[in-house]
């Protein structure tokens, strides 16, 4: 390592006390100084599967949304199935184990993300709904959520219309490059099933699953993190760049498989 890095690492470097999650944050601190004005953070990993790297994750999650404000967490997951984990950690609808074998990614699928999901419901538990952290999804894929909800929902506004849902079914395993509808058809059917959407008074009272099929989602303008997977990276720069805080963490051994969900990661 050249000597002018080392001495860097050696005069900036704060050490981990802990990855045990509830611990106190005095070993986070230095984060809270680089990040005072700063609204969007992003968190990546260096190798996927990480037990460690997902709870420190966690750690920093659990600080920022505690010491800094933070209220939404931006995930690179399918866009639909994190709207129905986000019902989950504000409202508690759903079993978070099968929600999160939705997302789209086998990194999600481990005990460290449902802990930090089941954290994120308690904490939502006992607030108002403006001080709620919810969760966003920003990839456009595997909409079968979506779909569900929307055929849900037409059963209540539309019967008739409801068995239309179908012809969209290739949507539901669609992903990013996959080009699922060359001549814009299923569009054309989407959009016709969106106008049956009835003007807000004539509506029935929201069922548990709501239809957000290609509907624009614009976050609440309030402070924001997101974890990524890091091939896939999302720069944010909203303020200027602090100076770097370096932290270390412990040799990486492999994440825990949540219950019920997917293997084990390496």
């Amino acid at each position: 390592m050249p000597d002018d890095i080392a001495r860097w690492l050696t005069e900036h470097a704060r050490p981990l006390g802990t990855l045990a999650p509830d611990a106190p944050h005095d070993d986070l601190e230095p984060l809270g100084d680089a990040l005072r004005d700063v609204r969007i953070v992003g968190l990546g990993e260096s190798t996927h599967g990480t037990r460690e790297f997902f709870q420190l994750k966690y750690r920093i999650a659990e600080f920022l949304v505690r010491e800094a404000g933070f209220t939404t967490l931006a995930l690179e997951a399918g866009a639909s199935a994190t709207r129905a984990l986000d019902t989950y950690v504000r409202h508690g609808t759903g079993d978070p184990t099968r929600l999160i074998t939705h997302l789209g990614f086998w990194t999600w699928r481990t005990e460290e993300m449902l802990d930090l999901v089941q954290w994120l419901r308690t904490h939502n538990r006992d607030l108002p709904e403006d001080r709620q952290v919810r969760l966003i999804g920003m990839d456009p894929r595997r909409c079968t959520d979506s779909l569900e909800a929307l055929a849900t929902y037409l059963h209540q506004v539309a019967p008739e219309q409801a068995e239309n849902v179908r012809e969209l079914e290739p949507l539901a395993q669609a992903h990013p490059a996959a080009h699922p509808d060359p001549q814009q058809a299923l569009l054309h059917r989407a959009e016709a099933l969106a106008g049956l959407h009835p003007p807000a008074h004539q509506r029935p009272s929201p069922p548990q699953a709501t239809p957000w099929l290609h509907t624009p989602h614009t976050p609440h303008t309030q402070r924001s993190f997101g974890a990524a997977v890091p091939r896939f990276t999302y720069r944010f720069h909203v303020a200027p760049s602090p100076r770097p805080t370096t932290t270390t963490a412990s040799p990486s051994s492999p994440a825990r498989t949540a219950p019920g969900a997917c293997r084990r990661g390496r």
